[in-house]
Protein backbone atom coordinates (compact mmCIF):
# COMPACT_ATOMS: atom_id res chain seq x y z
CA UNK A 1 0.00 0.00 0.00
CA UNK A 2 2.80 2.50 0.99
CA UNK A 3 5.09 1.60 -2.12
CA UNK A 4 1.84 2.42 -4.53
CA UNK A 5 1.50 5.76 -2.09
CA UNK A 6 5.39 6.42 -3.53
CA UNK A 7 4.37 5.73 -6.93
CA UNK A 8 1.27 7.62 -6.90
CA UNK A 9 3.60 10.85 -5.36
CA UNK A 10 5.59 10.49 -8.42
CA UNK A 11 3.27 10.61 -11.06
CA UNK A 12 1.05 13.83 -8.87
CA UNK A 13 4.32 15.29 -8.92
CA UNK A 14 4.93 14.67 -12.55
CA UNK A 15 1.57 15.73 -13.64
CA UNK A 16 1.37 18.66 -11.00
CA UNK A 17 4.88 20.29 -12.49
CA UNK A 18 4.82 19.13 -16.26
CA UNK A 19 5.58 22.61 -17.57
CA UNK A 20 8.48 23.55 -15.36
CA UNK A 21 8.37 27.35 -15.34
CA UNK A 22 9.94 28.64 -12.59
CA UNK A 23 12.17 27.79 -10.29
CA UNK A 24 9.65 26.87 -7.57
CA UNK A 25 7.99 24.51 -9.93
CA UNK A 26 11.36 22.64 -9.83
CA UNK A 27 11.64 22.29 -6.76
CA UNK A 28 8.63 21.15 -5.60
CA UNK A 29 8.72 18.75 -8.54
CA UNK A 30 12.20 17.74 -6.83
CA UNK A 31 10.82 17.70 -3.67
CA UNK A 32 7.79 15.36 -4.68
CA UNK A 33 10.48 12.86 -6.31
CA UNK A 34 12.48 12.58 -3.76
CA UNK A 35 9.58 12.34 -0.99
CA UNK A 36 8.26 9.68 -2.76
CA UNK A 37 11.77 7.45 -3.17
CA UNK A 38 12.29 8.05 0.49
CA UNK A 39 8.78 6.17 1.15
CA UNK A 40 9.56 3.47 -1.44
CA UNK A 41 12.64 2.96 0.39
CA UNK A 42 11.51 2.91 3.87
CA UNK A 43 8.32 0.95 3.41
CA UNK A 44 10.28 -2.07 0.72
CA UNK A 45 12.10 -3.71 3.62
CA UNK A 46 8.53 -3.31 5.95
CA UNK A 47 6.87 -5.58 3.23
CA UNK A 48 9.23 -7.95 1.92
CA UNK A 49 9.19 -10.10 4.37
CA UNK A 50 5.37 -10.73 3.64
CA UNK A 51 5.93 -11.10 -0.13
CA UNK A 52 8.47 -13.60 0.84
CA UNK A 53 5.73 -15.39 3.06
CA UNK A 54 2.87 -15.10 0.40
CA UNK A 55 5.43 -17.33 -2.29
CA UNK A 56 6.31 -19.53 -0.07
CA UNK A 57 2.57 -20.53 0.80
CA UNK A 58 1.56 -20.33 -2.94
CA UNK A 59 4.65 -22.64 -3.93
CA UNK A 60 3.36 -25.09 -0.72
CA UNK A 61 -0.45 -24.80 -2.59
CA UNK A 62 0.85 -25.23 -5.82
CA UNK A 63 2.66 -28.28 -4.75
CA UNK A 64 -0.27 -29.91 -3.57
CA UNK A 65 -0.08 -29.27 -0.08
CA UNK A 66 -1.82 -27.61 2.70
CA UNK A 67 -0.34 -24.77 4.67
CA UNK A 68 -0.54 -24.81 8.70
CA UNK A 69 -0.26 -21.49 10.02
CA UNK A 70 0.05 -22.40 13.22
CA UNK A 71 3.41 -24.09 12.90
CA UNK A 72 4.29 -21.95 9.28
CA UNK A 73 5.10 -25.04 7.54
CA UNK A 74 3.79 -26.96 4.30
CA UNK A 75 1.82 -30.27 5.13
CA UNK A 76 1.40 -33.26 3.11
CA UNK A 77 -1.28 -35.53 3.30
CA UNK A 78 -0.95 -39.21 2.35
CA UNK A 79 -2.36 -40.31 -1.29
CA UNK A 80 -5.60 -42.59 -0.24
CA UNK A 81 -6.48 -45.10 -2.84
Amino acid sequence: MFIGLGVLGIVVALFSTWTLKSDKMIIRFVGGVFAALVTIGVMAPAYRAEIAKFFEVDRCLDAGGRWNYESGSCEFEPNEQ
